[in-house]
């Protein structure tokens, strides 16, 4: 009879060919080194919590036919401690679907006893489930903001990533660059920067923890991080191959005055992947031009990000706003997610499971 329980590390081996078979990208590490990197999230420190286990559902015959990964989150709703769960890699084998799996996996785990789950890369079918088990859509954090630098070049880095071609796009970045000169002549993004002069330095897990809000808006709820769980979960998301190089820094201006923080990656595909970023009253605009002009120094052909709601005032030309997953929140206390809904939330891009391997 088929069953769902807790993801046990013997389970890691038929999880990795699963999730590599049916959800991953043709890219995604191979299934040992899956196997290994979910050990690492879903069973190691610091996401894991046996309280709030990943889950699979098991076939009548021991075979695993599903998987829901889990990442928990120590928080804090203004002074409660609380524990957010990330639904993560939600995958079922296509024998198991007309028994429903997906939707009994969900259910369980949202029964758990975390206090607000949430998850930031969900499709549509993941959104029809949701929404049935009480679950709601965080609109603006469903929207993704795209500035081009280079657009041939971030189209092909991105269909040859998707394909599986990665490794052709040394030899085709150089026939990208008379179009994307083009481009770039008639819309000015060749100009210099005058950002120049702040200094940057690596943010450290304690950088980061000192300064967490930078703003004067009040959180409702914030992470409550410490330097340990920080620094290895820093170390998880620059071993994953799909993550390309993880970029993680604090920024202050000529006067040595913080202008703010942020953390991203330079994705394979040449896209620069903004996972968050906060910034000091009156340097937001300093801060995104500053990851502009970053990205670009680095090769960027991209870059993307999450939208936030201060975003709006300090966007420059050529950024799309467009909506490709669903930012989905659950819980049973429904003032948490107000919080969430009503951007009362601090959330650092780690709480996601953007960087997990895909």
């Amino acid at each position: 009879m088929s069953r769902i329980r807790s993801l046990q590390p013997d389970d890691l081996p038929q999880v990795a060919a699963l999730y590599q078979t049916y959800f991953a990208e043709p890219n995604v590490a191979g299934t040992e080194e899956l196997r290994t990197a979910f050990e690492q999230i879903f069973l190691g420190r610091p996401l894991s919590d046996p309280s709030i286990p990943s889950l699979v559902f098991e076939g009548s015959d021991g075979e695993i036919l599903g998987f829901i990964g889990s990442l928990v989150h120590r928080m804090r709703f203004g002074e409660a401690p609380i524990r957010l769960a990330c639904s993560s890699s939600l995958v079922v084998a296509p024998r198991a679907r007309q028994l429903g799996a997906g939707g009994l996996l969900l259910r369980k785990y949202l029964a758990g006893p975390q206090d607000l789950t949430i998850t930031d890369t969900a499709g549509s079918a993941t959104e029809n489930m949701w929404t049935r088990l009480g679950g709601s859509m965080y609109h603006l954090g469903s929207v993704t903001w795209l500035h081009l630098v280079n657009p041939v070049r971030a189209a092909v880095g991105v269909t040859l990533w998707q394909r599986g071609r990665h490794r052709w796009l040394p030899l085709a970045r150089p026939l990208c660059r008379p179009p994307d000169a083009v481009y770039s002549r008639f819309t000015g993004t060749g100009g210099t920067s005058d950002v120049e002069g702040h200094t940057e330095e690596p943010l450290s897990p304690q950088l980061l923890i000192d300064h967490l809000h930078l703003g004067r808006q009040q959180f409702h709820l914030w992470p409550d991080l410490d330097a340990g769980s920080l620094g290895v979960l820093f170390d998880q998301i620059d071993r994953s191959r799909s993550n390309g190089r993880l970029v993680k820094t604090f920024v202050r201006d000529a006067r040595g005055k913080p202008v703010g923080w942020y953390i991203a990656s330079l994705l394979p595909s040449d896209v620069y992947r903004v996972m968050g970023l906060a910034a000091a009253p009156g340097n937001e605009d300093l801060l995104f031009r500053h990851v502009l002009h970053t990205a670009k120094d680095l090769g960027a052909a991209a870059v993307a990000g999450r939208l936030e709601p201060w975003m709006l005032e300090v966007f420059p030309r050529r950024t799309m706003m467009f909506r490709r997953v669903r930012f989905l929140v659950h819980s049973r206390n429904a003032a948490l997610c107000d919080a969430v809904g009503s951007s009362k939330a601090l959330l650092t891009g780690l709480e996601s499971d953007t960087w997990i391997p895909r």
